[in-house]
């Protein structure tokens, strides 16, 4: 993916916007880190972008523009995802709670929704439930 390619406005743009999200989170504390990084990867699997792409999004974040997600579900996914990379690696800091914030609010949440969001995460996790598990028992009780 040369430097072009980031300024394309096509299907993975969103995907692209997605992902400079995550990555302003996990560098918000000043460092990202592995566990972050396997995430972000992760997700970026699921978008079919590759290692590469994701190191050129990262080295020209300001080269992407905001996407916001179109739909409810989507929206709540972002955010959910957001408030995981945050708390993956059992710090929480404020510059990253400022992030998600500033991105909740762009969608239309109230900035409360990060704190409800760690939370429930919390309580998912003490009783062991997987990210997906999590994500599903919240979306659930939204609709």
């Amino acid at each position: 993916m040369g430097l072009f390619s980031l300024f394309k406005k096509d299907s993975s743009s969103n995907d692209k916007s997605y992902l400079k999200q995550l990555l302003k989170v996990a560098m918000a504390d000043g460092h990202e880190d592995e566990i972050e990084t396997k995430f972000i990867q992760k997700v970026a699997g699921q978008f079919n972008i590759t290692a590469e792409e994701v190191q050129e999004i990262r080295d020209n974040l300001h080269n992407i523009t905001f996407s916001e997600p179109k739909t409810g579900k989507e929206r709540f996914k972002m955010i959910f995802d957001l408030v995981w990379i945050m708390m993956i690696d059992g710090q929480i800091d404020v510059g990253e709670i400022h992030t998600c914030s500033r991105v909740a609010m762009k969608m239309g949440y109230e900035p409360e929704i990060i704190e409800q969001l760690v939370e429930a995460i919390k309580d998912n996790a003490d009783e062991e439930q997987s990210p997906e598990e999590t994500y599903e028992r919240l979306l659930s009780s939204l609709v």
